[in-house]
């Protein structure tokens, strides 16, 4: 609809995280609006639920303890000090924790979560075979850092196996889960270097 009200045919995507999620359903059902797909972070989520491991396991907890009730009044116990050991990494960890405290009903915390319950989706997940499943048919690119808190390599490197088209993946050496925030430059360099070589394509 966006793209529509925009007038733009096709487009580049690039997500992280959530927005990477959101992503790889757009690629997914939407192939034929999108030149190429960028995902930060986060893998297919198909590749994430398929490949549980302990590792996968102890980095992506937040899943299924964010939609608890007491996932809230646990972040805000002892003046947030657990949930700045979520946000570790983050590079403006404090103004993020402000912004938390200052929510009387911190809303973005949840609200993916209770929308998209993980547990549902990895029984429908685990009872699908490879033929049944929707390959993506866009090029795309997967970035993941080797400092991430949240997602295991694995998730991102085992999407492509539900990638059907061209297919690249790049290791960001020394830099946490928020890369675009971390290594902005370094980033962006392989956006650009991506972005025009599908250009060409076009």
């Amino acid at each position: 609809v966006l793209m529509d009200a925009l007038n733009l045919e096709k487009a580049h995507c690039i997500a992280h995280d959530y927005g990477a999620v959101v992503g790889w359903e757009l690629a997914t059902r939407y192939p034929e609006r999108l030149v190429s797909y960028v995902a930060l972070s986060v893998g297919h989520p198909l590749a994430l639920v398929k490949n549980f491991s302990l590792e996968s396991i102890l980095k992506s907890w937040y899943l299924i303890f964010n939609p608890l009730p007491v996932a809230i009044p646990i972040y805000r116990a002892m003046n947030g000090l657990i949930f700045r050991w979520v946000l570790r990494g983050h590079p403006d960890k404090e103004n993020v924790v402000e912004k938390f405290f200052l929510e009387k009903k911190p809303f973005y915390i949840q609200v993916w979560e209770k929308a998209n319950p993980i547990l549902p989706f990895i029984l429908s997940s685990l009872r699908q075979q490879q033929s049944q499943l929707t390959l993506i048919k866009v090029p795309t690119l997967g970035i993941w850092s080797s400092g991430d808190n949240f997602m295991a390599e694995e998730q991102m490197r085992k999407s492509s196996a539900l990638v059907q088209s061209e297919w690249k993946y790049i290791k960001i050496s020394k830099c946490n889960h928020w890369l675009q925030l971390e290594k902005p430059q370094e980033i962006n360099k392989h956006l650009l270097e991506w972005l025009n070589q599908q250009g060409e394509k076009c």
